[in-house]
């Protein structure tokens, strides 16, 4: 399997969050991901402004540490250049989640550093504050807090598959290798099935019997998840049949990546499956894995799709709680 990095921009003041830059590069490293930030470049050149952008066009996220001061200005906009590498993020679709110092770290700041802890940029910087944590956004007490939350976050990003991320050239290879291995099999098996009895047609027809019992089968659940998009955690209710959640997790079922245990959808879906056992679609154990004959009924399935009201379809409930 490749082993994807995610690239983090991190954006921030300089001089008064070195150690709290550090204590978050450092994070990053841990989970096994790439830090990226031009903290180096100085304040006010157009052209190195656009080289950040390019920099985080390039990232997969953005995370802003604050603490309280707004910083150097950006002449056009009259904002603070982390606020303009926040709005750019934003405008790119990039996710973003912040770190803000509580009132006792920045307290410590101002004794360890004194008036170079804050800046004239108070209404400037109340207002930015304010967008951040109305987004996805912890608060530090200490440097290790900081860490938590970075890995904390990073944890959802990583099975978020919406992310790109990096890969090694070598594993992107053996990548390729493998697609073609597997492209080649299931025309294998699909020869085979074609040749052998039952034939491919009748082995449709067995599908499309299957597909029209699965149908009938209701699948519902109610339960909290924080999505990798979502500030905070909701009530969710879900009502579907077992073919919409067959479907939903047929892509994840056909590539052999595993069905996430902490989805409670997914949880459900692994009890509830004996059915696909009996039909030789799966086998017999707790982690689903496709049969020969399970691939090519979930790959019909994709190529068939399914009506738009069989669809799995997350009802939102209830207004985010804050954690």
């Amino acid at each position: 399997m490749i082993s994807r990095k995610l690239q983090i921009f991190v954006s921030s003041t300089y001089t008064d969050m070195k150690d709290e830059r550090q204590a978050a590069v450092e994070a990053i490293l841990q989970a096994g991901h790439i830090p990226a930030g031009m903290e180096l470049f100085a304040a006010g050149d157009e052209s190195q402004l656009e080289i950040i952008k390019k920099w985080i066009d390039q990232s997969d996220a953005l995370l802003i540490l604050l603490g309280e001061r707004y910083g150097s200005i950006e002449p056009k906009s009259g904002k603070a250049y982390v606020e303009v590498e926040y709005d750019h993020a934003l405008e790119s679709g990039k996710p973003v989640f912040g770190v803000c110092l509580s009132d006792p770290m920045i307290n410590a700041k101002y004794q360890a550093l004194g008036k170079s802890a804050t800046d004239e940029h108070r209404p400037q910087h109340s207002a930015f504050k304010e967008r951040v944590m109305s987004k996805q956004c912890g608060e530090a007490n200490d440097i290790k807090d900081i860490k938590y939350e970075v890995l904390k976050t990073l944890n959802n990003y990583s099975q978020d598959e919406g992310l790109v991320g990096w890969v090694r050239a070598d594993e992107y290879r053996q990548s390729i290798d493998l697609s073609r291995e597997l492209q080649a099999t299931i025309g294998e098996l699909r020869t085979k099935a074609s040749n052998a009895s039952p034939s491919l047609k009748e082995l449709h027809n067995e599908f499309d019997v299957f597909i029209a019992d699965l149908k009938e089968i209701p699948f519902e659940l109610e339960f909290k998840y924080k999505f990798s998009n979502e500030p905070a955690e909701h009530d969710y209710r879900l009502e579907t049949t077992l073919l919409g959640m067959c479907f939903y997790f047929s892509s994840t079922l056909i590539s052999e990546h595993g069905i996430p245990d902490d989805f409670p959808p997914g949880s459900k879906f692994k009890k509830d499956v004996a059915i696909l056992r009996v039909w030789d679609l799966i086998t017999p154990s707790y982690r689903p894995v496709v049969t020969p004959k399970g691939r090519l009924f979930f790959e019909y399935l994709r190529e068939c799709g399914i009506a738009e009201e069989s669809k799995a379809k997350f009802i939102q409930v209830s207004e985010p709680k804050e954690g």
